[in-house]
């Protein structure tokens, strides 16, 4: 607290020419003033010191939140690395029997291209003899023909 002298004040004030009662009220607004309003070095001192612990218990703090942050994150990113794997494993498999799946259709359509074209051979070795038997009917037709013709000739 900070002493003021009030008295010794006054007796300036009305020294310099003010009246007592005007120096009295403004030596009492002056002295409450400073008693409620003005900072002492220990009130400075006191703040100075506190706020020196708020701001290492702010660091403190900081450091923690900081760590727990570190540690979230680390497990946040297992934890991604883990589902990751487990998609990519997934997708492997998924992709595995897909390709398993076009294989087996592959061999299917060859299969029956290779049952189509023994179809298509057959129907070509019986047109084959068809066109024969005909071409050979009808040589003998024309044999037979001419031979008649040669005959009344």
């Amino acid at each position: 607290m900070v002493a003021f002298d009030t008295h010794g004040f006054v007796k300036k004030l009305t020294k310099a020419g003010m009246p007592e009662q005007q120096a009295e009220v403004l030596a009492s607004e002056q002295s409450r003033l400073i008693e409620n309003e003005l900072a002492t070095k220990q009130d400075i001192e006191q703040l100075r010191l506190a706020t020196k612990q708020d701001i290492e218990q702010l660091r403190q703090d900081t450091k923690q939140d900081i760590e727990q942050l570190r540690q979230a994150t680390k497990r946040d990113m297992k934890e991604l690395e883990t589902t990751l794997k487990r998609d990519i494993e997934a997708s492997r498999a998924e992709a595995k029997q897909n390709i398993a799946e076009v294989k087996r259709d592959i061999e299917a359509s060859r299969a029956e291209a290779k049952q189509d074209i023994a179809e298509v051979k057959r129907d070509i070795a019986e047109s084959k003899a068809d066109i024969l038997k005909w071409m050979f009917g009808a040589l003998l037709g024309q044999t037979a023909i001419l031979g008649t013709l040669i005959k009344f000739l």
